[in-house]
């Protein structure tokens, strides 16, 4: 990219009817009891008869295509059970479908790539309500006389009392928000803004935040005990304005988590040469052509987000890698172990894709073996030593035990067995496809552990008790 040279692409978004294969029917009674026996810790789920509601739908383990029946309620509960459906794992159908103001059935947006210095964006700032990144603002100190709201990037704070937060500093002065940050702010802070019927522009700040975090319209929160991103919605921005001058600021670590990302993003083209290309440029740290192959990588993220913008189908390939990833970080949230950050796990979660692909017999061993080794080689992994002081039990059956029952509750799953939904690949260099238009397959907990401790011992850990 040439100083000061934009990219730019246009992505548009449409709003289609959620699908559902069965139904939950709620009722007062259901209701006012969850309400009178609230858990101390439903404040995570933003308290109230909001918090009565989701604690409700997750203690019955409800799933994303069950339509939420709400005509048996009375018109006090019903407000809120249509607010909460809107929310819930990023919303579910219902019979009283309510939208935000501002959020239409169709729209558009552009997304820019340009290296112009982060002080270019001061005329935005003055006009919007910007939220911004605690560490970002320590980089850039320019932005701390620009920011209303200053959010610290913490897996642990991203619930619904930071979210409450933000809404109540939030004025009518502001009809734009703007969010600066990685991936935690830029999930919370959209979040925030569409619960406030507010546009808003994404500056994401963080090489993963660039790639993935603020291409889609996803956002949200973690909903702890239950799971990692469990409460959040579809959300538009009005633009995203990506500047990679602010990655002058990241540090190795988050450069390779950021790096993870990219390399998914490289596995789901189908593309072998990219894949190996990329984790080359990993290998070496040679972020300046990382940067500057930003817009092909976000093209092949953008292109699936057109095609299923409300993750109805091949949207659901973005997860590859997610399901243990988001179970890693769900148990780390739990505080028995320390805490990873989401590319780290990301990449675990990719190595765990390539051996439950071998496992069911739709990747063969010596594929599987290098591409594995390929991600190793790239650096993106957690090395064993690290790993270890993550997990002190260093992945004993115990820990299995725990990551298996927060990947049944992920919100990809559409029924209610004991088997969970994966993006798995293929011998061909594309995702699996079970069925024409279904890119998830399903995975009994045998296959599952079978591929759980050849990651580990690939990662030459010690799957004691295994």
């Amino acid at each position: 990219m040439q100083p000061d040279e934009i990219k730019s692409k246009i992505i548009p978004w449409q709003r289609t009817q959620l699908s559902h294969n069965s139904s939950f029917v709620w009722d007062d009674k259901l209701l006012d009891a969850a309400s009178r026996s609230l858990a101390a810790d439903t404040m995570t789920l933003g308290g109230g008869q909001l918090g009565a509601i989701l604690q409700t739908a997750f203690e019955h383990n409800l799933h994303r295509q069950q339509l939420w029946q709400l005509d048996n309620l009375s018109p006090y509960w019903r407000k809120y059970c249509a607010l909460a459906a809107q929310i819930f794992l990023r919303g579910v159908p219902s019979s009283e479908s309510i939208a935000c103001k501002g959020a239409g059935a169709s729209g558009e947006y552009p997304l820019y790539v340009t290296d112009s210095s982060p002080e270019s964006l001061l005329s935005l700032l003055t006009s919007c309500f910007v939220i911004a990144d605690k560490n970002l603002i320590s980089a850039w100190p320019f932005l701390r006389a620009h920011t209303d709201f200053c959010v610290t990037a913490d897996e642990a704070r991203k619930a619904m009392p930071l979210v409450n937060s933000i809404l109540a500093r939030m004025t009518q002065r502001h009809a734009r928000v703007a969010v600066l940050g990685g991936g935690i702010t830029t999930d919370v802070g959209a979040f925030a803004a569409y619960l406030a019927h507010k546009s808003f522009v994404l500056v994401p700040t963080s090489l993963l935040a660039m790639v993935d975090a603020s291409v889609g319209g996803k956002c949200g929160v973690n909903a702890m005990p239950y799971g990692k991103n469990m409460l959040g919605a579809f959300a538009f921005p009005q633009a995203v304005i990506i500047t990679t001058a602010w990655l002058q600021s990241l540090g190795e670590e988050d450069m390779l988590a950021g790096a993870a990302e990219c390399l998914k993003h490289a596995l789901l083209s189908g593309d072998s040469l990219l894949f190996a290309q990329m984790c080359s440029v990993v290998s070496r740290r040679n972020w300046g052509h990382l940067s500057a192959c930003l817009m092909d990588l976000i093209e092949i993220k953008a292109k699936i987000v057109i095609e299923d913008p409300l993750e109805q189908g091949r949207r659901s390939t973005l997860n590859l890698g997610h399901t243990l990833a988001h179970a890693l970080e769900a148990h780390a949230l739990t505080g028995d172990c320390v805490m990873l950050k989401h590319g780290s796990a990301v990449a675990v979660g990719l190595l765990y894709s390539l051996f439950v692909s071998e496992c069911l017999g739709l990747m063969s061993l010596s594929h599987c073996q290098s591409k594995a080794r390929q991600l190793l080689i790239s650096g993106v992994l957690p090395g064993r030593e690290r790993l270890h002081s993550w997990f002190p039990c260093r992945f004993s059956t115990d820990l299995w035990e725990k990551l298996w029952a927060f990947m049944l509750r992920d919100k990809k799953r559409c029924d209610n067995t004991q088997r969970i939904a994966m993006v798995l690949l293929d011998d061909f260099g594309g995702v699996h496809s079970p069925l024409p238009g279904h890119f998830l397959t399903l995975v009994d907990r045998s296959d599952a552990h079978h591929a759980w401790q050849k990651c580990a011992s690939f990662l030459n850990l010690s799957p004691e008790g295994s």
